[in-house]
């Protein structure tokens, strides 16, 4: 078995919907998470050959960009909350009876909230924070395990969009 000599150690994920917002502090902290994330960029393009037999030229246009974060454990009113705009009653009763209860709710207006996201943890390699920001993201999909306790596990896929300066995303090594 081989081990990678950099990796992200003890890594923790921030969420907010406010650009700037998602700066490593508790009340932004959604989750942590085990693995390696990942940032995939595809670009379209078009090959430009002249009177050629071979291209002399690609035109690039039309990126795209998105990330996994895989393992992530989250508290599931988190998820459905902050990242679905989904609902949250703490004193509500069980459906048909009145036992006391709390619910999570996904709604026809439910939709993946924009948001900044920051992975934050150490590097493997040397001990030293390293954070990866994506500047503006949302859900694609997430699959809550409704498991016996209120802790869930599942890989997060992002879509990621550029903000209002036209960022998508940044990698930081502390020095």
């Amino acid at each position: 078995m081989s081990q990678t000599p950099f990796a992200i150690d003890q890594a923790v994920l921030y969420f907010s919907t406010v650009s700037g917002g998602a700066t490593p502090a508790t009340a932004n902290q959604v989750g942590e998470f085990r693995g390696e994330p990942v940032t995939n960029i595809s670009h379209a393009s078009a090959l430009w050959r002249g009177q050629d037999r071979f291209a002399k030229n690609a035109v690039l246009h039309d990126a795209d960009a998105s990330a996994t974060v895989p393992g992530f454990t989250f508290d599931a009113s988190e998820v459905l909350t902050k990242f679905l705009n989904g609902t949250h009653t703490q004193a509500t009763t069980l459906h048909g009876g009145s036992a006391a209860a709390r619910e999570d709710k996904v709604a026809k207006n439910t939709k993946p909230l924009l948001g900044e996201w920051l992975i934050e943890g150490l590097n493997s390699a040397d001990g030293k924070k390293v954070q990866i920001l994506y500047h503006n993201g949302f859900l694609t999909g997430v699959g809550p395990t409704h498991g016996r306790t209120d802790f869930a596990t599942l890989d997060l896929n992002l879509t990621l969009l550029a903000d209002g300066n036209g960022d998508v995303f940044s990698v930081f090594h502390a020095t």
